[in-house]
Protein backbone atom coordinates (compact mmCIF):
# COMPACT_ATOMS: atom_id res chain seq x y z
CA UNK A 1 0.00 0.00 0.00
CA UNK A 2 1.27 3.37 -0.38
CA UNK A 3 1.51 6.62 1.40
CA UNK A 4 -1.81 7.46 3.28
CA UNK A 5 -1.94 11.05 4.04
CA UNK A 6 -2.68 11.01 7.72
CA UNK A 7 -1.33 9.29 11.16
CA UNK A 8 -2.31 5.22 11.02
CA UNK A 9 -1.42 2.02 11.63
CA UNK A 10 -1.91 -0.77 9.32
CA UNK A 11 -1.84 -3.76 10.98
CA UNK A 12 -1.49 -7.46 9.22
CA UNK A 13 -4.37 -9.00 11.38
CA UNK A 14 -6.78 -8.32 13.76
CA UNK A 15 -10.33 -9.01 15.56
CA UNK A 16 -11.70 -5.40 14.01
CA UNK A 17 -10.16 -1.56 13.32
CA UNK A 18 -12.91 0.00 15.91
CA UNK A 19 -11.96 -2.32 18.58
CA UNK A 20 -8.11 -1.62 18.17
CA UNK A 21 -9.49 2.73 17.50
CA UNK A 22 -11.17 2.54 20.41
CA UNK A 23 -8.18 1.66 22.60
CA UNK A 24 -5.97 4.13 21.43
CA UNK A 25 -4.57 7.06 22.85
CA UNK A 26 -2.94 9.29 20.61
CA UNK A 27 -2.82 13.04 20.28
CA UNK A 28 -3.71 13.65 16.69
CA UNK A 29 -6.88 15.07 16.12
CA UNK A 30 -7.55 12.24 13.20
CA UNK A 31 -6.04 8.67 13.06
CA UNK A 32 -6.60 6.16 10.83
CA UNK A 33 -6.68 2.15 12.17
CA UNK A 34 -6.18 -0.02 9.01
CA UNK A 35 -5.89 -4.27 8.81
CA UNK A 36 -5.54 -6.13 5.91
CA UNK A 37 -7.78 -8.90 7.60
CA UNK A 38 -10.25 -8.54 10.25
CA UNK A 39 -11.05 -11.74 12.76
CA UNK A 40 -14.20 -10.23 13.61
CA UNK A 41 -15.32 -7.20 11.24
CA UNK A 42 -18.52 -5.32 13.22
CA UNK A 43 -21.90 -5.14 11.54
CA UNK A 44 -24.15 -2.48 12.75
CA UNK A 45 -25.73 -5.03 15.21
CA UNK A 46 -23.73 -7.79 17.28
CA UNK A 47 -24.95 -10.92 15.52
CA UNK A 48 -23.60 -9.36 12.53
CA UNK A 49 -20.59 -9.28 10.88
CA UNK A 50 -18.52 -7.66 8.55
CA UNK A 51 -16.44 -10.52 6.19
CA UNK A 52 -12.94 -9.44 5.93
CA UNK A 53 -10.56 -11.68 3.73
CA UNK A 54 -6.74 -10.72 4.19
CA UNK A 55 -6.04 -8.60 0.73
CA UNK A 56 -9.42 -8.07 -0.37
CA UNK A 57 -11.11 -5.17 0.91
CA UNK A 58 -10.37 -1.87 2.87
CA UNK A 59 -11.19 -2.10 6.51
CA UNK A 60 -10.55 0.95 8.31
CA UNK A 61 -11.35 3.25 11.58
CA UNK A 62 -10.82 6.89 11.97
CA UNK A 63 -10.60 8.16 15.14
CA UNK A 64 -11.82 11.53 16.00
CA UNK A 65 -10.32 13.83 18.88
CA UNK A 66 -11.15 17.05 17.14
CA UNK A 67 -14.20 17.12 18.85
CA UNK A 68 -14.91 20.41 20.36
CA UNK A 69 -17.03 21.98 17.87
CA UNK A 70 -19.11 19.03 17.38
CA UNK A 71 -22.51 19.38 19.31
CA UNK A 72 -24.38 15.71 20.07
CA UNK A 73 -27.18 16.54 17.78
CA UNK A 74 -24.48 15.83 15.04
CA UNK A 75 -23.63 12.34 16.29
CA UNK A 76 -27.02 11.77 14.25
CA UNK A 77 -25.72 12.71 10.67
CA UNK A 78 -22.04 10.93 11.30
CA UNK A 79 -22.41 7.36 9.78
CA UNK A 80 -24.66 9.75 7.02
CA UNK A 81 -21.19 11.60 6.28
CA UNK A 82 -19.52 9.08 6.24
CA UNK A 83 -21.55 6.76 3.63
CA UNK A 84 -21.62 9.77 1.65
CA UNK A 85 -17.69 10.08 1.76
CA UNK A 86 -17.28 6.98 0.48
CA UNK A 87 -20.04 7.28 -2.11
CA UNK A 88 -18.71 10.42 -3.27
CA UNK A 89 -14.89 8.82 -3.46
CA UNK A 90 -15.82 6.22 -5.27
CA UNK A 91 -17.40 8.24 -7.79
CA UNK A 92 -14.75 10.52 -8.18
CA UNK A 93 -12.20 7.95 -9.29
CA UNK A 94 -15.08 5.70 -11.11
CA UNK A 95 -17.33 8.18 -12.44
CA UNK A 96 -19.35 5.39 -14.36
CA UNK A 97 -20.33 3.71 -11.11
CA UNK A 98 -23.88 3.88 -9.78
CA UNK A 99 -24.00 3.40 -6.09
CA UNK A 100 -26.95 3.62 -3.50
CA UNK A 101 -27.58 3.62 0.23
CA UNK A 102 -29.49 1.65 1.67
CA UNK A 103 -30.20 3.18 5.15
CA UNK A 104 -28.94 3.90 7.79
CA UNK A 105 -25.40 2.22 6.39
CA UNK A 106 -25.11 0.14 3.50
CA UNK A 107 -23.62 0.94 0.08
CA UNK A 108 -24.91 -0.78 -2.78
CA UNK A 109 -23.43 -1.11 -6.19
CA UNK A 110 -25.77 -2.63 -8.34
CA UNK A 111 -27.93 -5.39 -6.19
CA UNK A 112 -24.95 -6.28 -3.97
CA UNK A 113 -23.71 -4.41 -0.99
CA UNK A 114 -20.31 -3.03 -1.68
CA UNK A 115 -19.88 -1.28 1.39
CA UNK A 116 -20.81 -1.14 4.78
CA UNK A 117 -20.19 2.07 7.73
CA UNK A 118 -20.87 2.52 11.29
CA UNK A 119 -20.47 5.29 14.05
CA UNK A 120 -19.54 4.91 17.51
CA UNK A 121 -18.97 8.23 19.92
CA UNK A 122 -18.34 8.87 23.68
CA UNK A 123 -20.09 11.90 25.00
CA UNK A 124 -19.54 13.56 28.68
CA UNK A 125 -23.12 15.87 29.59
CA UNK A 126 -23.61 17.78 26.80
CA UNK A 127 -19.59 17.54 25.40
CA UNK A 128 -19.08 15.47 22.40
CA UNK A 129 -15.31 13.86 23.50
CA UNK A 130 -14.70 10.90 20.86
CA UNK A 131 -15.91 9.63 17.93
CA UNK A 132 -14.50 6.63 15.91
CA UNK A 133 -16.33 6.04 12.28
CA UNK A 134 -15.63 2.62 9.97
CA UNK A 135 -15.89 1.55 6.92
CA UNK A 136 -15.41 -2.27 5.33
CA UNK A 137 -14.99 -2.07 1.23
CA UNK A 138 -15.48 -4.67 -0.93
CA UNK A 139 -12.50 -4.45 -3.28
CA UNK A 140 -11.82 -8.38 -4.94
CA UNK A 141 -14.49 -10.81 -4.94
CA UNK A 142 -12.78 -13.88 -3.20
CA UNK A 143 -13.67 -17.58 -4.95
CA UNK A 144 -16.95 -19.12 -5.64
CA UNK A 145 -16.46 -21.30 -2.69
CA UNK A 146 -16.10 -18.67 0.10
CA UNK A 147 -19.06 -20.23 2.51
CA UNK A 148 -19.35 -16.69 4.55
CA UNK A 149 -20.32 -14.42 2.19
CA UNK A 150 -23.72 -12.95 2.04
CA UNK A 151 -24.99 -13.87 -1.30
CA UNK A 152 -25.88 -10.32 -2.72
CA UNK A 153 -22.66 -8.90 -2.18
CA UNK A 154 -20.54 -6.72 -4.78
CA UNK A 155 -16.90 -6.10 -5.23
CA UNK A 156 -15.10 -3.14 -7.44
CA UNK A 157 -13.21 -5.84 -8.79
CA UNK A 158 -16.65 -6.49 -10.52
CA UNK A 159 -16.56 -2.92 -12.00
CA UNK A 160 -12.71 -2.15 -12.89
CA UNK A 161 -10.84 -5.78 -12.70
CA UNK A 162 -8.55 -6.94 -9.73
CA UNK A 163 -5.19 -4.91 -10.81
CA UNK A 164 -7.04 -1.56 -10.93
CA UNK A 165 -9.10 -2.82 -7.71
CA UNK A 166 -5.66 -3.25 -6.08
CA UNK A 167 -3.91 -0.26 -7.04
CA UNK A 168 -6.62 2.29 -6.47
CA UNK A 169 -6.95 1.53 -2.87
CA UNK A 170 -4.55 4.20 -1.12
CA UNK A 171 -6.10 6.40 -3.36
CA UNK A 172 -9.38 5.55 -2.25
CA UNK A 173 -8.27 5.61 1.91
CA UNK A 174 -7.18 8.84 1.48
CA UNK A 175 -10.12 10.33 -0.54
CA UNK A 176 -12.60 9.35 1.61
CA UNK A 177 -10.83 10.15 4.69
CA UNK A 178 -10.39 13.85 2.73
CA UNK A 179 -13.98 13.97 1.70
CA UNK A 180 -15.30 12.85 5.56
CA UNK A 181 -13.27 15.86 7.18
CA UNK A 182 -14.97 17.99 4.98
CA UNK A 183 -18.47 16.62 6.04
CA UNK A 184 -17.32 16.33 9.61
CA UNK A 185 -16.64 20.19 9.69
CA UNK A 186 -20.09 20.83 8.12
CA UNK A 187 -21.40 19.07 10.97
CA UNK A 188 -19.22 20.90 13.32
CA UNK A 189 -20.50 23.94 12.23
CA UNK A 190 -23.98 22.47 12.30
CA UNK A 191 -25.05 22.42 8.48
CA UNK A 192 -26.92 19.27 9.22
CA UNK A 193 -29.42 19.57 6.24
CA UNK A 194 -26.29 19.94 3.82
CA UNK A 195 -25.84 16.16 4.75
CA UNK A 196 -29.04 15.11 4.60
CA UNK A 197 -29.74 16.90 0.81
CA UNK A 198 -26.80 15.13 -0.65
CA UNK A 199 -27.68 12.05 1.29
CA UNK A 200 -31.30 11.76 0.27
CA UNK A 201 -30.15 11.93 -3.64
CA UNK A 202 -28.62 8.16 -3.03
CA UNK A 203 -30.65 6.72 -1.14
CA UNK A 204 -32.65 3.56 -2.40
Amino acid sequence: MSEINIPHIILEKTTSTIEIASKIEVDNPFFAVIAKEQLKGRGRFLDRKWVSPPDMGIYLSLLINETENLIPEGLLYITKAVALSVVDSLKQIFPEIMLKIKEPNDIFYKNGKICGVLAESKTKGNQVEKVIISFGLNLIRPEKNFEELPVATSFLSDLCGIEKAVEKKSEIINLTISNFKKNYYKLCCQKFTDIDKNFKNFLV
